[in-house]
């Protein structure tokens, strides 16, 4: 009993001074505090495009062909060679460029801090398939505005804020009427008759006289490349993935990538 008494005078000094010791002073990060960071856009060389198109047919075409109700004459007129649609489709971008921005952020503590962001981007030559699902004209009247066997593929250059222009080389098929038919009825005034009979309108549908011919354009594009399943991971998260670890709320919503300091 009496030892364990003076175990216990002991051990109260130690146990006095552990709870009167002051605690160390957080050190507070100094303003302006550099930091270096790298967020690699290697995974954002496959993205997805959007946007419009011209191209030029190789191939002469002809509209469908209609009968003057008056004189029962044939008339066949040539289509427009001018192609305009909307496109959608994938590129790759082989090579990645670094771009470096000055940012500025509130850290856990309240100080402003700036950080050095190097950033690596797809930049440069680029390859591209796509489909052609909206046609802006209509190369003859028959061929519908919405198709989804109009392809193509493309080169060309992707910028670093996402647009890009290329030449493209596309592929579809189109109505026409068949050979014998423009022969026979073009520019000739005849009138079309079955069994000594003048019709008053063709059959569009009729294979004797039309056929479904390939057709290839060449022409250029402008896009804007982006990335869906990107933009929805970081639309989750609620902040971008450049933003540092150690930011609060409060730090991310002051972020900017210029170089202005938060408001106080």
């Amino acid at each position: 009993m009496k030892k364990l008494i003076i175990s216990l005078i002991e051990f109260i000094p130690l146990f006095v001074h552990a709870q009167t010791t002051t605690p160390p002073t957080p050190v507070t990060p100094p303003n302006n505090d550099q930091i270096s960071t790298q967020s690699t856009g290697r995974s954002d060389r496959i993205s997805f495009i959007v946007g419009p198109c011209a191209s030029f047919i190789t191939k002469k075409l002809y509209d469908n062909p209609v009968v003057n109700q008056t004189n029962n004459i044939v008339m066949i007129n040539d289509a427009t060679r001018i192609k305009t649609n909307l496109a959608v489709g994938i590129i790759y971008t082989p090579y990645t460029w670094n771009i470096t921005r000055r940012v500025r952020y509130v850290d856990d503590n309240g100080q402003i801090q700036t950080r050095r962001e190097i950033e690596s981007v797809p930049k440069g030559r680029t390859i591209a398939a796509f489909i052609n699902p909206v046609a802006f004209t209509k190369v003859t009247e028959t061929q519908p505005f919405f198709n989804m066997l109009d392809f193509g593929v493309g080169y060309g250059h992707r910028f670093a804020g996402g647009l890009l222009l290329m030449a493209t080389a596309e592929f579809f098929s189109v109505k026409q009427p068949r050979q014998w038919f423009i022969d026979e009825f073009k520019d000739k005034k005849k009138p079309y008759e079955i069994g000594g009979a003048a019709q008053k309108s063709i059959d569009i549908n009729d294979n004797s006289i039309f056929t479904n011919k390939p057709v290839i354009t060449f022409g250029f594009k402008i896009c804007y490349s982006f990335d869906i399943i990107k933009n929805y991971v970081t639309g989750v998260q609620g902040f971008s993935p450049s933003t540092p670890p150690a930011a609060t709320n409060a730090g991310r919503q002051n972020a900017t990538n210029n170089n202005q300091p938060p408001k106080q």
